[in-house]
């Protein structure tokens, strides 16, 4: 069994992995996350810095604007201009047996296909899709073990409306892909992916892009954890950030 954290405010016991060392709580100095990024209070900087201490920082390909949200950076991806930052292979992911994605994000435009993030690109590396809008307002994940003929899909329809959204995603090897947005939670899928395929390097792990398919939305907070979080956790997530956007 694993280090116990509890957090008094909310009388929350939460289980957590020692084979990783996370003794620290989510928003302490340390991090339980393989990336993590919060909205930014300071200088301009020139790209998303990644807090979790694990150097998975999205470099700014063709740089987003930067957006004051509650007197703290955001960053704005506009289709027409092409708006999309280059992250690193996430290698924590590449092989995992479960993950969990968060985010708060703003959809400004409705466009075809949109993506958050995305670790989806040439033929044997089909990992993972945080959003496509490939209808207007639905919401998507997908979680793959390498191609799209082995896959897991939640889409909820009708709630990816313009405005600010908590975004997620969790996938349990070999049990369940979940996903939801704000409240409405999608019926998981329950389809057999036992992992995200381990699979070189190919620089094609994007936020704001999938091949030619750009985003029109403002990104405030993205986090990834190499585990399956708890609803406690992952809600602690969206109403800590909500309070740092003011949203």
């Amino acid at each position: 069994m694993g280090n116990v954290l509890v957090n008094p405010s909310l009388g929350q016991t939460l289980t957590v992995n020692p084979t990783l060392g996370q003794t620290q709580k989510l928003y302490s100095g340390g991090s339980n996350t393989v990336l993590k990024y919060l909205p930014e209070a300071g200088p301009t900087p020139t790209q998303i810095t990644d807090l979790s201490g694990h150097g998975n920082h999205a470099a700014f390909t063709d740089a987003p604007a930067i957006v004051q949200i509650n007197g703290r950076n955001c960053y704005q991806f506009v289709s027409a201009q092409t708006n999309y930052c280059t992250v690193p292979d996430i290698t924590e992911l590449l092989g995992a047996t479960a993950a969990t994605w968060c985010a708060y994000v703003r959809k400004d435009a409705y466009v075809l296909s949109q993506y958050v993030m995305t670790d989806w690109g040439v033929a044997g590396k089909q990992n993972w899709v945080l959003g496509n809008e490939s209808t207007e307002n639905r919401w998507s994940a997908i979680v793959a073990g390498g191609t799209s003929a082995n896959k897991a899909e939640v889409a909820v329809n009708n709630v990816f409306t313009t405005g600010w959204h908590f975004v997620w995603m969790r996938f349990m090897g070999g049990v369940s892909l979940e996903s939801g947005i704000d409240s409405t939670v999608g019926t998981p899928d329950t389809t057999s992916v036992p992992a995200i395929v381990a699979s070189a390097s190919d620089g094609t792990t994007y936020i704001g892009r999938l091949a030619t398919t750009y985003s029109s939305m403002t990104l405030g907070a993205l986090a990834i954890f190499p585990r399956a979080i708890t609803d406690a956790e992952r809600d602690l997530w969206r109403y800590k950030v909500q309070t740092l956007l003011g949203v």
